[in-house]
């Protein structure tokens, strides 16, 4: 899904939008705010599905924007976090962020190990029946 409706939000100063299978950050850009600077200072997106960097511009018009949340250290995080110039990216296109996925931008962890997608887990119900089958044998 995509950002949409904040529009008449520029006094907005956080928000969060963990968990909502976003893919598409172009609800952030000027002309959505109405040519007014938004005032956004923190922002969870985090868990989503963020998978180009290019996403990152439409954040560019939030220049106040302090506190990024892109990686929560779930299984389910954006796909953009693993990319390798994702430090730089962010810190390249979205100057005004101190912060990064609860870390200080100038202390961020460059070791971070790349983790591979989650694996598939079947639903409980499924998992039930493939214990009974191998019970059976």
């Amino acid at each position: 899904s995509c950002v949409e409706g904040l529009g008449g939000l520029v006094n907005l100063q956080t928000l969060s939008l963990a968990y909502n299978s976003i893919y598409d950050l172009s609800g952030f850009s000027r002309n959505v705010f109405q040519t007014q600077t938004p005032k956004l200072s923190k922002l969870d997106i985090s868990d989503n599905r963020l998978a180009s960097l290019d996403q990152l511009r439409y954040l560019e018009d939030c220049t106040v924007l302090k506190t990024l949340i892109l990686e929560s250290g779930d299984e389910f995080t954006n796909p953009i976090c693993n990319h390798p110039s994702y430090l730089a990216q962010v810190r390249k296109v979205l100057r005004s962020v101190e912060v990064l996925d609860g870390h200080m931008v100038t202390k961020y962890p460059t070791n971070k190990r790349t983790r591979p997608p989650p694996a598939f887990t079947p639903a409980p119900r499924e998992l039930d029946r493939q214990q009974q089958q191998q019970q059976a044998l």
